[in-house]
């Protein structure tokens, strides 16, 4: 178990209506957080008979408030009891990247954030390489040679727009990688409806050849 960011012994928790509660941390030792973190508590609420105890998180994103004080705003919690709060520890909510970064600092410090970066960074560079070829070929089968240069430098503009900032979260680009992937499923879905049973006869004559003995092996295979 790693340790909590910060412990807080002011936690309280309002009942909003009979089901529903707020939570409220008011220790100024929130001020080692930064603005924008997002954070988890663990409270005991009404046992889950998927997880086998009591148990539950509630999470929450740090703001500031008019004072410019550090402050973190959090999620209701919908409950039938009055949660308690476990050990009134804080905990960054580490996501993806993040807490692969996390588990090698533990190990080492600071390597994680130089050691995830670079892997990312790599692994970034040579999936655009990637995509972009399979992006030219798909431009020459369809207009010919003639529409490359025009790919490249589309392509080579979109990649310079994707990181102007503008895609902040994990969430938000999440969701422009699922829209991608739904308008190749819809480019694809007709493709398939029409030439379909083309590919099924040839699965199907390749299956018949093959247990008619029509394929032999190679000697040295």
């Amino acid at each position: 178990n790693r340790p909590a960011e910060l412990t807080d012994d002011q936690i309280e928790f309002t009942q909003l209506t009979e089901n529903t509660w707020a939570v409220d941390t008011n220790d100024p030792k929130k001020s080692v957080l930064e603005k924008g973190q997002s954070v988890f508590m663990i409270y005991q609420g009404k046992y889950n008979e998927e997880t086998g105890n009591n148990l539950k998180k509630v999470f929450g994103s740090v703001t500031s408030n008019n004072a410019n004080e550090v402050v973190v705003t959090w999620s209701e919690i919908k409950s039938d009891e009055k949660p308690m709060a476990t050990d009134n520890g804080i905990y960054l909510d580490y996501v993806g990247a993040t807490l692969t970064a996390a588990a090698f600092d533990k190990v080492i410090p600071g390597l994680g954030k130089w050691l995830v970066t670079l892997a990312s960074w790599l692994f970034a560079i040579s999936t655009m390489i990637s995509w972009s070829y399979y992006g030219e070929k798909g431009i020459v089968y369809l207009i010919g040679q003639k529409g490359v240069l025009l790919y490249k430098i589309v392509f080579c503009i979109l990649a310079v727009v994707g990181t102007l900032g503008w895609i902040k979260t994990d969430a938000e680009l999440n969701m422009f990688a699922n829209l991608g992937t739904g308008l190749c499923l819809i480019a694809n879905l007709p493709i398939i409806w029409m030439f379909g049973h083309q590919a099924m006869k040839s699965y199907k004559d390749y299956i018949k050849r093959l247990n008619s003995g029509d394929f032999t092996l190679r000697e040295d295979q």
